[in-house]
């Protein structure tokens, strides 16, 4: 499970990054929405939190400084995979 997050979480990041670029509000709130329940199964909880704030922006139209806010997921997120692979055997 968690060599499948830290591969898929990468992937949901980089989406973030090309829908925040495109504007659609509708994608970026999808991906979040997948980001914040994969980062809850593995307890990546300073991703899931992120994830869950941007989802809710996303549907109640509130304003985002979207680059902003996705590269803080981003840096979250590769602070997670370091701390899972110093930890983990098989990442």
């Amino acid at each position: 499970l968690l060599s499948l997050y830290l591969r898929s979480s990468q992937r949901l990041v980089a989406e973030l990054h090309q829908a925040i670029a495109a504007g659609d509000n509708a994608a970026t709130g999808r991906i979040a929405h997948s980001l914040k329940g994969a980062s809850g199964n593995v307890a990546a909880d300073r991703v899931r939190l992120l994830s869950a704030v941007l989802e809710q922006c996303m549907k109640n139209g509130k304003p985002v400084d979207g680059p902003t806010f996705v590269s803080t997921i981003q840096r979250e997120t590769e602070a997670f995979r370091v701390l899972a692979m110093s930890v983990s055997v098989d990442p």
